[in-house]
């Protein structure tokens, strides 16, 4: 985006325990310093503290044990993120009450 921001728009399948499959879309924005930026490149796992990453997320699911995600508005934060041999993205999500 214009300012530096990203728009993230992300889809995703989840299989919980017992094998569910949880389907799970997010919009948010994520916004870098170029040394972090840099840092990710490099291998590094990077946290909430080096760049803004704040989600809005939904799911779908058939599975009668997560069908309670249906229901729900959530927002979510970043928590790691690695883009190397240890690639991953950890997230805290919340709902909203």
């Amino acid at each position: 985006m214009p300012g530096g921001a990203r728009k993230l728009d992300v889809r995703l399948s989840i299989r919980a325990d017992a094998g569910a499959i949880i389907f799970m879309t997010y919009t948010g924005r994520s916004r870098a310093p170029a040394d972090a930026v840099r840092r990710l490149e490099a291998g590094e796992t990077l946290g909430p503290d080096q760049f803004y990453f704040v989600i809005a997320p939904t799911f779908e699911t058939a599975a009668p044990t997560y069908g309670w995600l249906n229901d729900i508005v959530a927002v979510g934060k970043i928590v790691s993120l690695n883009r190397a041999a240890n690639r991953h993205v950890t997230y805290d999500i919340f709902a909203a009450r």
